[in-house]
């Protein structure tokens, strides 16, 4: 969050070492390239990111994923970003 970003209803850009992308959720029907603002399910890599789960039993597989040399996580979370790049809920 921005030190004079006073706006509400989002919860702001990504820290410092995470990056936040959507990836289509087709069960519900968002995807990235819905407009006016691209929605989907949040997906997180970078270093503040879990490596994995300790002791996977294979159930959670897919949880986890590697994409371009990066760890993704997916949050089951449905969010959009809005035209400042902010995310919202």
């Amino acid at each position: 969050m921005e030190f004079n970003d006073l706006t509400t209803g989002n919860v702001g850009k990504p820290m410092t070492g995470l990056e936040i992308r959507l990836v289509d959720w087709e069960e519900g029907n968002y995807r990235v390239t819905d407009r006016p603002n691209p929605r989907g399910e949040i997906i997180v890599a970078g270093d503040p990111v879990a490596k994995g789960y300790l002791n996977p039993d294979g159930s959670n597989v897919e949880t986890f994923f590697e994409e371009a040399g990066k760890k993704w996580f997916r949050t089951g979370d449905i969010g959009e970003f809005d035209q400042h790049g902010k995310l919202i809920f």
